[in-house]
């Protein structure tokens, strides 16, 4: 039986069964219910952070209020001891996407997880709430074998201000998987940025690739922004229409609802091998052009500066030595976001998403890092100090 330092009375600790660098995950006996949970654990030495706190906290009401839906995983109980603030929800048998996607692509049925996947996706849309971090690891799988959506640790609901959450000019979700609004740090992010990510997780699936990749996390978010969509194999190149609306640029070229896609994915099961038509060719026609136009912009942009004999943005901003793991991973976080920002000229604009603003804060939790404290110099010298 493996130890647990976290004593949560009411539940017998069973085993470790994943650790990350905000939680701990258990499975666990719910003593009094006699039945198996995933007992999800915040790391003690973040309990000071408000904004952690806040986002697991944020992460059991959110699951409270889309625990009807058979597709969502289920949260039984929340609560705080001591340090320890914990989370009991229902626990998988099985193992996760990722783990079941290798070179040749997903060894199961594609269309039928990313059905699942859309339709929990539909009824959280509904519920006002936006997952922001689609991904294979959040796909989990029964011991029947039916895909659960899980992990809303930093979903957001359209109904309430995201303050608590949101760190001036950071970037929301994980790299890999997220739309162009997210990759830019904007704020009014919808359903249609978790309709990207499902798009990625698709052609992932399709593929046994990612469509964007680059040698560290700024270059995959620029690839994001400016590459062309990607192209599936031949093989499975019958769902490439979908997968074109699904990972638009702009988000005006994609589905506007996951029910929208769910139709689609049933028209083109009728009619196996045939593409599915285009909703509203002149509309879909002219948000293309527009997407292509604004990525042959940020091209432009990033173009002009690789192209400059002495570069204003490093790629290569790194946090002072000796800070604390977790101030090391945020600061390391505001960094790629104030160069990210940069690149695509957001300087000083607009507020709370922007380069200055994120090397500000940098220097509020790492006052040594010499490259936050230059470029905050040079930005001042260059727009004044707003």
């Amino acid at each position: 039986m493996a130890q647990s330092k976290e004593p949560i009375p009411g539940y017998k600790i069973l085993d470790n069964i994943g650790e990350g660098g905000f939680a701990r995950v258990y499975l666990a006996e719910q003593i009094t219910l006699q039945r198996n949970v995933a007992l999800k654990v915040m790391s003690p030495k973040l309990s000071d952070d408000i904004e952690y706190c806040e986002r697991f906290l944020r992460e059991g009401r959110t699951l409270a209020r889309l625990s009807n839906h058979p597709d969502i995983v289920t949260i039984h109980d929340i609560g705080k001891v001591d340090r320890y603030y914990y989370m009991a929800m229902e626990y998988l048998e099985g193992s996760d996407l990722k783990s079941r996607i290798t070179s040749s692509g997903f060894d199961g049925d594609c269309l039928a997880v990313i059905r699942t996947v859309a339709g929990a996706l539909a009824y959280a849309h509904r519920a006002g709430v936006v997952h922001r971090d689609i991904k294979p690891a959040n796909v989990l799988f029964s011991q029947a074998g039916n895909a659960v959506l899980s992990d809303f640790g930093i979903a957001k609901s359209l109904k309430e201000t995201d303050d608590t959450l949101t760190v001036a000019g950071t970037q929301i979700g994980t790299p890999s998987y997220m739309s162009p609004e997210q990759c830019r740090g904007e704020a009014d992010i919808d359903g249609r940025s978790d309709l990207y990510s499902l798009g990625v997780m698709f052609f992932e699936m399709l593929s046994g690739r990612k469509p964007y990749t680059g040698t560290d996390h700024l270059a995959v978010i620029i690839a994001h922004l400016n590459n062309p969509l990607p192209e599936l194999p031949e093989t499975v190149s019958q769902y490439q229409p979908i997968l074109n609306r699904l990972m638009a640029k702009s988000r005006t070229g994609r589905y506007d609802t996951a029910d929208q896609l769910l139709t689609d994915l049933a028209a083109l099961e009728q009619q196996p091998g045939e593409p599915v038509p285009a909703r509203n060719d002149r509309f879909f026609r002219y948000a293309t052009v527009t997407a292509m136009l604004a990525v042959a912009a940020g091209f432009f942009l990033v173009s002009n500066h690789i192209n400059k004999p002495v570069a204003e943005v490093a790629l290569t901003a790194v946090p002072s030595a000796g800070l604390a793991v977790d101030d090391h991973e945020k600061v390391q976080r505001l960094l790629d976001s104030g160069q990210m920002h940069e690149i695509v000229g957001r300087h000083i604009a607009p507020p709370g998403s922007n380069a200055l603003d994120a090397y500000r804060v940098v220097l509020e939790i790492d006052p040594a890092n010499a490259y936050a404290r230059d470029a905050v110099a040079r930005l001042e010298k260059k727009y004044g100090k707003p």
